[in-house]
């Protein structure tokens, strides 16, 4: 594919925005903070793309750990201190959040309250 686009800057990019618009229609990843609207550059999986990685690291697991015999270590993500600040994560230890069924948006739980209750 990328011989066939090599040469037509415009219809690489179309490409691209397409894919992209594709996956993200789909939620395989979703802006990390969602429910604050996103902050650019953090992202985590959507459910499709949850399923792909547990997939992916099922395969690694059977083929490295049980096969080769080799260790399996993990460790949890850490958000940067930025994100943490921006989300108010630094002061607050906890945001209840809502999600609307219908359009998947998120929001935060005392900011609806604050709407129905007014």
């Amino acid at each position: 594919m990328d011989e066939a686009l090599a040469g037509d800057h415009a219809l690489k990019k179309a490409f691209r925005t397409e894919v992209h618009n594709s996956i993200k229609g789909r939620e395989f990843y979703i802006a990390s903070p969602k429910n604050y609207r996103g902050v650019d550059g953090i992202y985590e999986y959507g459910p499709i793309g949850r399923a792909i990685e547990s997939k992916v690291l099922g395969f690694w697991h059977e083929h490295f750990a049980l096969e080769e015999g080799m260790s399996v270590v993990s460790r949890p993500y850490s958000p940067p201190k930025i994100l943490l600040k921006g989300s108010e994560h630094l002061d607050k230890c906890t945001v209840p959040v809502m999600m609307d069924d219908e359009t998947r948006n998120c929001y935060r739980a005392d900011h609806v309250l604050n709407g129905v209750f007014k």
